[in-house]
């Protein structure tokens, strides 16, 4: 469900291994890393869901179930 579809977004990971989706043109925050993956809400989110199912586990917290 893209709720901003003229935004771009990106995501970024912290070091206790969580996900967050930001927008493309947020500054980044210490201690978040960019991941490199930018594009629609949606295929922000399809990374994340693929790379968290490959980590053996899957969390949603933000924006609302998807």
């Amino acid at each position: 469900m893209n709720r901003f579809p003229a935004r771009y977004f990106k995501v970024v990971t912290h070091p206790r291994g969580n996900f967050a989706i930001w927008f493309a043109d947020a500054p980044r925050q210490q201690p978040w890393q960019d991941t490199g993956q930018q594009g629609s809400e949606d295929e922000c989110w399809d990374y994340v869901e693929s790379a968290e199912s490959s980590q053996g586990f899957l969390f949603h917290f933000g924006w609302g179930s998807r």
